[in-house]
């Protein structure tokens, strides 16, 4: 890692030292010492009076290895210094063996590296080696973590949005078509209930613009509650509807803005945490919107079906749907309302997030303004990628177990129940994967990477229908491409406009998912009956891949 100074100024004259050290050659600039841990400390750090004295038995100069070049004193640059004063260079940190510093503490850009075990005299706490697990963490802000940790679970609660490409199976017939008739006086088209996630999806976008203004103006921790508890309350609401219209404004518009509103709050708490790493914080904290299905789903089934009756259900499976959606209602309550608690931002008084404002202050600096934002044409080129990858695999999310109930070989109901639930793994394990290779990698390449894998994907998946094993496979990595769509897009949101418009903005550029639903399933009902799933599939796939023209000219 690049070394700043610290504790010492780089033009001060350094302290006399020994012929030996005098003569050390300027090495380039090194890596950080291994066999170290970090514990951040304030600027101005103070040495301990019993710190002056070397540890028994040991030299009081530190163990290096002699250069075979000599370089004046004046020419070596100063990185850092021992807390007895004594400057640290440059060639000095580079000639480290891997061995404990004879010093005992020295600094490096404000941060205190600690030889172990700590001397007891000075009341030091006993550190690990850098090497070490908890080493290599020590530095980390708790409440970063915490925000991190409450961000998961809220989010795998939010995540049953997907859970409702399992839950349609069991709708009562009088909740299928807006007109309440049976599926033969509707001609046996497609049923209605496609239209609830694309809903679900349209009002979550208009939940993240209005979540991204209560942060502004309310703050994370009141924003994250109050978007959790009216997404619990949309599904309560639901469970007492006879008809899908009805329905669909409780579960799709009241649930939807819900999830919306509380979407970004630990993501925008987190991004402050650590503004270096925000395409991680995206994949840690989406994982679990993305396997909340994995949970919910079994949970969901083991309330309404617990027989593993295959469909067509007998009627006391459907009769159950409203009693499902209100026990469900209440865990999603509790658990988002806990997860909530301890989902805060940063206080720009407390000195423990001071090193984490100083970063992200830079940061917020060079931000977009929201008008610029979505004005520009890279805003709409973004939005046209989302569309174009998006829309497939949307499509698989909300109709993967209608597709499969007309194949024999896949028509079992816990079958297609696990197959969601595998689905949601994947959906979580590509956030996270996806959005650390944009730290890694940048966005264009890793996006086109997806974009071949997943239209690669729905070329075959209507070939899929004989075999469990392949068909289960397939949907887990559309899942897994589906996850990908979702944490890429915040990352390169934050990272091309900047982070302190990013909640707002991106409440827009979430629009193409919303869009990318209906498209899907109006795309899917019209052309069904015509073409065939066969067809219908090799579409999604060239409209996958006419995204990669878009990516090469962002």
């Amino acid at each position: 890692m690049p070394l700043l100074k610290g504790g010492s100024d780089e033009n001060a004259e350094p302290e006399p030292e020994s012929q030996a050290a005098k003569d050390e050659s300027v090495e380039p600039e090194p890596e950080t010492p291994e066999g170290v841990a970090v514990a951040s400390v304030e600027p101005e750090l103070e040495k301990p009076a019993a710190m002056a004295t070397p540890l028994s038995g040991e030299s009081d100069e530190p163990e290096f290895e002699t250069p075979s070049s000599s370089t004046g004193a004046s020419d070596r640059k100063v990185v850092g210094s021992y807390t007895d004063g004594t400057p640290l260079y440059q060639d000095e940190l580079a000639s480290f063996k891997g061995k404990w510093r004879r010093r005992s503490v020295l600094v490096i850009d404000h941060r205190a590296y600690y030889r172990s075990p700590p001397l007891a005299a000075a009341g030091m706490t006993t550190l690990p080696s850098r090497g070490s697990a908890v080493g290599r963490f020590s530095n980390l802000p708790i409440k970063g973590l915490t925000t991190v940790a409450g961000g998961v679970i809220m989010h795998l609660v939010l995540g049953t949005l997907y859970c409702w490409g399992n839950f349609v199976s069991y709708t009562p017939e009088n909740l299928k078509y807006f007109n309440g008739l049976s599926a033969a006086a509707n001609g046996n088209k497609p049923p209605d209930t496609a239209n609830v996630m694309p809903a679900t999806i349209v009002f979550q976008a208009v939940g993240m613009k209005i979540g991204g203004m209560m942060i502004n103006k309310f703050g994370i921790g009141a924003t994250a509650h109050f978007g959790s508890a009216l997404m619990a309350l949309g599904v309560y609401l639901s469970s007492f509807q006879t008809r899908l219209l009805p329905f669909i404004l409780t579960y799709s518009c009241i649930t939807g803005t819900g999830i919306g509103t509380a979407y970004n709050a630990p993501l925008a708490a987190g991004w402050k945490f650590f503004p270096k790493r925000k395409g991680l914080v995206n994949g840690i904290v989406l994982t679990g919107f993305g396997a909340g299905g994995l949970i919910f789903n079994r949970v969901g089934t083991k309330f309404i079906n617990p027989s593993s009756f295959n469909s067509p259900y007998p009627p006391e499976v459907p009769a159950k749907f409203g009693a499902m959606l209100r026990r469900l209602a209440l865990i999603y309550f509790m658990q988002t309302q806990l997860g909530a608690l301890v989902v805060r931002g940063p206080k720009s008084s407390s000195p423990a997030s001071g090193a984490v404002q100083e970063k992200s202050a830079a940061t917020d600096s060079d931000s977009v303004s929201f008008k610029e934002a979505i004005t520009s044409v890279k805003f709409w080129k973004l939005w046209m990628m989302i569309v174009c990858t998006a829309t497939p695999c949307l499509n698989v999310a909300n109709m993967y177990k209608s597709f499969s109930t007309d194949y024999k070989a896949l028509n079992d109901d816990a079958f297609q129940s696990n197959v969601g639930g595998l689905g949601a793994i994947n959906n979580g394990l590509g956030r996270l994967f996806w959005a650390s290779m944009i730290d890694i990698f940048g966005f264009e390449k890793p996006y086109m990477c997806l974009t071949v894998l997943q239209a690669g994907l729905m070329a075959v998946l209507p070939f899929c229908v004989n075999s469990r094993t392949a068909f289960a496979t397939a949907v887990a990595l559309i899942y897994f491409t589906l996850g990908g769509n979702f944490a890429m897009f915040p990352t390169v949101n934050a990272r091309t406009f900047g982070v302190a418009n990013a909640p707002e903005i991106y409440s827009v550029m979430f629009t193409a998912f919303a869009a990318s639903g209906i498209v899907g399933a109006q795309f899917t009902k019209a052309l069904l009956k015509s073409i065939g799933w066969t067809k219908v599939f090799q579409c999604l796939a060239a409209m996958t891949l006419l995204s990669l023209g878009i990516t090469a000219a962002f």
